[in-house]
């Protein structure tokens, strides 16, 4: 019997240039395929990591090798690009900034949904945190909680200053005593003008974000501590800017849902 002849595969290289005319011809199709719905286009959290998130402990599940309590973690970024130490910070230039309101299972049982506004059947509580001090949250009356979220998105940038390509939509979420972090933010970039005297949007500038450590009583636990760089350096910076908070404006993106990282406590749910 006649053996049949093996299919000889002929390898691609990786990152082989297109050809001029096969550009051509997809633009014939431009888009096609590609999802617009808001669901299928959700940009990724950044998350500040505790002393007692499950990605800072050894062992556990979800543990990120070297990651450690005061650590920004990029969910989904590739392995070696999704921890930025706390020292060193990452550079994040904001396009859009908006306020939701997540509702959490009781004791951070789990995300339940994001809130365009605080629902009305929400009701302020006073609640004792673990030092024995009161601060207050809102709860519903299943007793599911809702926390108050400020969120920028934008970009963070990747190592190589020379390609952009490489930089990354994130979304930063601001709760708890973190919330006031987020408006000295907003404050800042209020203020900002441009040469001519304009204010400036909120994608014209790059700023370091990096974190600190906060006390209360015995207790720790890390914030955001954010500073300005300066002015993005190209057009292309601006443009793309420009058309992702185009982009969350108009409900083409959204950010995706928040998961329980060990931020909480007197840290996310009480107003501080």
């Amino acid at each position: 019997m006649a053996k049949t002849a093996a299919k000889q595969v002929v390898p691609i290289k990786k990152g082989a240039v297109a050809t001029n005319d096969a550009m051509s011809a997809a633009a014939k199709y431009a888009g096609k395929g590609i999802s617009d719905r808001q669901e299928d286009n959700v940009v990724p959290l950044v998350y500040l990591l505790q002393s007692n998130s499950p990605q800072t402990q050894k062992g556990a599940e979800k543990y990120i090798k070297g990651a450690t309590g005061g650590d920004i973690w990029l969910r989904n970024a590739p392995e070696g690009k999704n921890v930025f130490k706390s020292e060193d910070g990452m550079v994040f230039q904001p396009c859009h900034f908006s306020v939701c309101f997540i509702e959490w299972l009781p004791n951070r049982g789990g995300f339940v949904a994001r809130h365009a506004a605080r629902p009305e059947a929400a009701i302020l509580v006073d609640v004792e945190r673990e030092d024995g001090s009161t601060g207050k949250r809102w709860e519903m009356p299943s007793g599911n909680v809702i926390a108050e979220s400020r969120e920028y998105s934008g970009f963070v940038y990747s190592d190589n200053e020379d390609d952009r390509a490489g930089d990354m939509p994130y979304t930063i979420p601001f709760g708890g005593t973190n919330l006031t972090v987020a408006k000295q933010f907003m404050t800042a970039m209020r203020n900002e003008k441009l040469p001519g005297g304009e204010r400036a949007p909120l994608f014209a500038n790059k700023y370091l974000v990096k974190t600190k450590l906060r006390s209360r009583g015995k207790f720790n636990w890390f914030v955001y501590e954010i500073e300005k760089i300066g002015p993005v350096g190209s057009v292309e910076e601006i443009e793309r800017g420009n058309a992702l908070a185009d982009a969350f404006s108009t409900g083409v993106k959204q950010s995706a849902a928040h998961e329980e990282s060990g931020d909480s406590g007197s840290t996310a749910e009480l107003e501080d």
